[in-house]
């Protein structure tokens, strides 16, 4: 709630939504957008239902960008790598997805971190997180 408040603070024109993102979204459709998904991965499954949330807003809302959060953690190496591998298989399959990129931030030890991927990235985003 401190971010969504932070946000309308900065941008307010933007309409700042905290809510189940998997159901809103369903219903919510519009102009250009950036969406931004904090999935409860320790519920399980997420991985794969934020993939199939990125191509359905993909086939109903082409003007979104999609960016997810995911934890870096030691134990969840696995299941970054299959996000990564979902993403890749998604955007091979649905070649007008466009970009996808992903960035990662981690402790020098690499045992925490935090790490997010952005469907279809403005032009030259990724030359800022150089």
């Amino acid at each position: 709630a401190e971010v969504a408040a932070v946000l309308r603070d900065a941008v307010p024109s933007a309409s700042v939504v905290v809510d189940d993102g998997y159901e809103i979204l369903g219903h919510r459709r519009g102009g250009r957008a950036l969406v931004f998904c904090d999935p409860p991965y320790q519920l399980g499954g997420d991985t794969e239902r934020a993939v199939r949330l990125i191509r359905d807003l993909h086939a109903h809302w082409r003007a979104a960008r999609f960016a997810l959060w995911y934890p870096v953690r030691a134990r969840t190496r696995d299941k970054t790598r299959r996000l990564h591998d979902a993403v890749r298989r998604l955007r091979d399959a649905e070649p007008s997805l466009g970009d996808c990129l992903a960035a990662q931030l981690a402790l020098e030890d690499g045992t925490l971190g935090t790490g997010f991927v952005l469907v279809k990235p403005p032009f030259g985003f990724d030359a800022h997180l150089e």
